[in-house]
């Protein structure tokens, strides 16, 4: 994660708490992209995969009408994996 990400994550007072959402822009393969980080609280609980499901709701609400035609989930380190 690219240090600007991670001082406006901190300057947004983003904790990774469930439902927080911070965005900014970072270049990716020559084109700039919006980047955003979603909170889905402490790692482990029964209530994970809830805390996933809220998470996937508080980036359709941020981008549902943001006239976005794309949108990527990268949960290599999410710990849902066998």
């Amino acid at each position: 994660l690219e240090a600007v990400l991670r001082e406006a994550a901190s300057a947004g007072r983003f904790t990774g708490r469930a439902g927080q959402i911070v965005a900014g822009f970072a270049e990716r393969g020559g084109a700039v992209r919006q980047i955003a980080l979603v909170g889905t609280g402490e790692a482990g609980g029964d209530d994970r995969l809830q805390r996933m499901e809220q998470a996937g709701g508080t980036l359709v609400a941020k981008y549902l009408t943001s006239g976005a035609t794309e949108l990527a989930v990268d949960l290599r380190d999410s710990g849902l994996s066998g």
